[in-house]
């Protein structure tokens, strides 16, 4: 039950540090973009419906399995993913932007956890969500959220790439021959 508890703290502090940590009024802006493509309205309808799916499937004791140690290494997940998220915020300040868009002043980022993977601010979201079933103890929250949020991010990934590609142009392109989007040696 104290693994259940300290995993939704966790993810309320992903959503207080997605409002504290953006740098600016264009980081925190949902005013809409055409690159954007709604993948922040379907990413945002995605943590509601884990978070409300979870919640359900919790309560009744649905897909409950009882482990303390896989808890703990679920919520150390969520903790390592919180971290990557943290740190991607940080390395792209201002530009960490909850909308796809890019301005003037932009550049390619390729230092840090940046020079190998190109999202790692979603792959720390990934994380976090897809453990917190771990840590819950659920098998099938670790199912919908990690099959709903790696379609999200998908998605996502997929639009900001082209309008990538678009803005920055033959530099995107190279940066992409030597890094991954997501997940090392997978995708």
């Amino acid at each position: 039950m104290v693994e259940l508890i300290i995993a939704y703290c966790l993810l309320a502090t992903f959503f207080l540090l997605d409002t504290f940590l953006r740098k600016g009024k264009t980081a925190r802006s949902l005013e809409k973009t055409a690159s954007d493509r709604k993948s922040t309205l379907f990413l945002v309808i995605t943590f509601f419906v884990v978070l409300f799916i979870s919640a359900i499937l919790n309560w009744f004791g649905i897909g409950s399995f009882h482990n303390e140690s896989v808890a703990i290494v679920g919520l150390l997940i969520m903790i390592l993913g919180l971290a990557i998220r943290i740190l991607s915020i940080r390395t792209l300040g201002k530009f960490y932007t909850r909308k796809l868009l890019t301005t003037n002043e932009q550049e390619v980022i390729q230092k840090g956890i940046y020079k190998y993977i190109r999202h790692p601010g979603y792959l720390g979201t990934v994380l976090i969500w897809s453990s917190a079933g771990i840590a819950m103890q659920n098998v099938l929250v670790i199912i919908v959220a990690t099959i709903l949020v790696l379609i999200s991010y998908y998605y996502r990934i997929t639009s900001e790439e082209q309008m990538l590609v678009k803005t920055f142009g033959e530099k995107y392109s190279d940066y992409k021959k030597h890094s991954w989007h997501l997940m090392p040696f997978i995708w």
